[in-house]
């Protein structure tokens, strides 16, 4: 019967990709909340979009009060 091996550095990979994710976001966050008020300016979006891009652990604040804003 053949038995499987392990392929060496497996997990190494897998970690690898899961913090190249993460990075990733990090990096798009940052650049979004940046670019927020030229795309703003160069794009009509309603309400709801611009707290559905700005929705982070970093903005819960601010989408907040958008929503009170809106609502009140």
């Amino acid at each position: 019967m053949d038995q499987s091996r392990p392929v060496p550095g497996f997990r190494w990979r897998i970690g690898c990709l899961l913090a190249l994710g993460v990075f990733v976001n990090y990096i798009d966050r940052i650049a979004l909340s940046v670019a927020s008020p030229q795309i703003q300016m160069g794009w009509t979006a309603s309400m709801r979009h611009q707290c559905a891009m700005m929705r982070s652990e970093d903005h819960s604040e601010e989408t907040a009060r958008m929503k009170v804003t809106i609502i009140g």
